[in-house]
């Protein structure tokens, strides 16, 4: 049979057995279950496989702030040397706003590493 996919493990991850749908007997079985002991407390070497769920941040959230971002640096560069006349302090201004949130979300996605 192949592999699961991701929707229906989630969803009997978190329903657990309260779910009733008619293609349960299909995926319930192939869920991972302890049987008699841990693998480690076993006479005989025993071979098993596990589930390595893989969290993190939502790339594509993280796109758009940034898009956002930009855009609204770059409207924030043209209004005010459009305003002011100085366009070396929007610049300097556009450049700030891109540049703060960059460093505090590195400095966020680096603290927050895997293998912590």
């Amino acid at each position: 049979m192949p592999p699961m996919p991701s929707e229906p493990f989630i969803h009997y991850l978190e329903n657990g057995s309260d779910c009733f749908y008619p293609n349960q007997n299909v995926w319930t079985p192939r869920l991972p279950k302890r049987l008699d002991k841990r693998i480690i407390d076993c006479d005989i070497p025993g071979y098993g496989w596990g589930i390595y769920i893989r969290e993190g941040p939502n790339r594509v959230v993280i796109f758009w702030i940034v898009m956002v971002t930009i855009a609204a640096a770059v409207l924030l560069c043209i209004l005010w040397s459009y305003l002011t006349g100085a366009a070396e302090v929007g610049a300097a201004l556009a450049t700030l706003v891109v540049a703060l949130p960059s460093v505090i979300m590195a400095a966020f996605m680096f603290k927050h590493a895997d293998g912590d």
